[in-house]
Parts: C-alpha cells; sequence; structure tokens
C-alpha cells in the first residue's frame, strides 16, 4: 500500500443482505502507483461481488503475477 495510507471498511444491513462500503484514504497524490492500487482494488470487489453471488471469477493474484 502507500506509504501513511489506510484502509476503512464499514459494513451495513441492506435489506436481507450487507452492503460493504471501502476506502484506501489518506494518498498524498495520484502517482502511478495510486493508479495502480485503483485498479486493482477495482477488480478485487468486482471477484468479492461474484463470490458472493455463487459466481467465483478465481483468484487476481498467482505466485509470480497477475492473474488474467
Amino acid at each position: 500500500m502507500g506509504r501513511n495510507t489506510h484502509l476503512i471498511f464499514h459494513l451495513e444491513t441492506a435489506g436481507s443482505g450487507t452492503l460493504v462500503r471501502f476506502r484506501h484514504a489518506g494518498w498524498q497524490a495520484d502517482t502511478d502507483y495510486f493508479v495502480s492500487c485503483n485498479t486493482v482494488w477495482g477488480e478485487l470487489t468486482f471477484r468479492l461481488k461474484a463470490a458472493a453471488e455463487g459466481k467465483p471469477r478465481g483468484p487476481l493474484f498467482l505466485r509470480d503475477s497477475l492473474a488474467v
């Protein structure tokens, strides 16, 4: 993660499910690393949603690289 950043997860009841709100806060600038983290977090949230719906998409990370 970016230096001096922090992750915030907020869970709340939404009907018969749970709403997950997530922030990766504390960024000092929009650097290349910020863009990369933003992209990875986006993909991870799509994978989390798919898994919660019973349609897992598999891992994003492999031992030595990113999965496709």
